[in-house]
């Protein structure tokens, strides 16, 4: 199942493995940090706010 949801981002965001080979490892993690961190505040003023 993990693998079809990894699927299914790489080819809704235009991304591929030869793509992420080329970039490497740090953005990936900076982009999901940034997301993390984006998904937590959401969370927060939604519980917030509430």
């Amino acid at each position: 199942m993990k693998s079809l949801t990894l699927t299914l981002f790489l080819i809704g965001s235009g991304l591929s493995v030869n793509v992420l080979k080329k970039v490497g490892v740090k953005p990936l993690i900076q982009g999901v940090a940034l997301w993390f961190l984006i998904a937590s505040m959401s969370l927060a003023a939604i519980v917030g706010f509430a």
